[in-house]
């Protein structure tokens, strides 16, 4: 179960429900909002793991590598791969101090 499904199921509500609130306060769909949250994670898996670009699609649940690149785009205006290219190196030494 994913998805549409999965969050219906964890939020007890009805799949009508849920849809009305997300779209009345997030302003989306809730298939926009799913994509939403995969896109994001698929970024951060983009700029903090070495895995290439179809594990990260897969690995976000996207069942279609097109849709992925769709999403990906609509949301950051780049290409997975040129999403990649164009990241700034992170810096993993960086610590905060107490």
């Amino acid at each position: 179960v994913q998805g549409t499904e999965k969050m219906t199921e964890l939020s007890g509500k009805s799949r009508e429900h849920l849809s009305r609130c997300v779209k009345k306060y997030l302003g989306v769909t809730l298939s926009g909002y799913i994509n939403e949250l995969r896109a994001n994670y698929a970024a951060n898996l983009l700029l903090h793991t070495n895995s290439p670009v179809l594990a990260v699609c897969f690995e976000c649940c996207f069942q279609n590598v097109s849709w992925f690149y769709s999403v990906f785009e609509e949301k950051y205006g780049l290409s997975p791969g040129e999403f990649c290219r164009n990241a700034a190196p992170v810096s993993h030494t960086d610590t905060f101090t107490v």
